[in-house]
């Protein structure tokens, strides 16, 4: 599931209504990475080409936490719950789960669960 932050919400949004359609209880599991770019000449990650920011990465996965909720409720009380498993994969930091697990909690305070 290492996928570039910046694709996540396409992808999370197709995943999200899927699950709605088939009734599944499965989980949506996602753990996107910085988005940086590897440079294999020389064998180093170019610094700055993703969303280094554990701010807005966060803000990236709440973006995609909001989607999953919106077509829930869309959907209505008879749609069903998506649980929800997230995290960060390759150049994310215990600052970046850090700053994931406040914006969820502000989040999640939002609309009161």
């Amino acid at each position: 599931n290492c996928i570039a932050i910046n694709n996540a919400q396409s992808l999370i949004e197709t995943m999200a209504a899927h699950q709605l359609r088939s009734r599944s209880n499965r989980a949506i599991i996602f753990y996107p990475n910085s988005g940086e770019e590897w440079d294999p000449i020389h064998e180093q990650w170019r610094e700055g080409s993703g969303c280094t920011s554990p701010e807005r990465f966060a803000s990236e996965i709440v973006l995609c936490i909001r989607k999953i909720y919106d077509i829930c409720t869309r959907e209505g009380r008879n749609a069903g719950v998506i649980p929800i498993l997230v995290g960060g994969c390759c150049r994310t930091s215990p600052e970046t789960i850090a700053a994931i697990r406040r914006l969820v909690d502000e989040f999640l305070l939002s609309i009161k669960i």
